[in-house]
């Protein structure tokens, strides 16, 4: 499961919400950042891929929450509800 954040239809950005996460003792996990295509390992590529706008910007907006065969509806919903209140913070404030 993997969640994209879009802060300007969200109202907060990806890294904000794993922050407030974090601080509840969720993990989450980002894939892909930096992109497969700016890591050192594949420099040697770049000039043959180019800029990739639409990937690079995906890899700021995925966040991976808590995935396991134990997870229970309420560990689901504590999750949601952090990132709800994420939102709702960032909305009343006006941030």
């Amino acid at each position: 499961l993997s969640l994209r954040i879009v802060a300007k239809e969200f109202g907060a950005t990806r890294d904000e919400v794993r922050a407030e996460l974090t601080k509840a003792g969720v993990e989450t996990r980002t894939y892909f950042a930096p992109p497969v295509h700016l890591q050192t390992a594949y420099k040697p590529w770049r000039a043959q891929t180019g800029p990739l706008p639409v990937t690079e910007q995906l890899a700021t907006e995925v966040l991976n929450p808590p995935l396991w065969v134990g997870l229970t509806t309420a560990d689901v919903e504590r999750v949601a509800g952090i990132i709800a209140a994420c939102q709702r913070s960032k909305v009343a404030t006006g941030a």
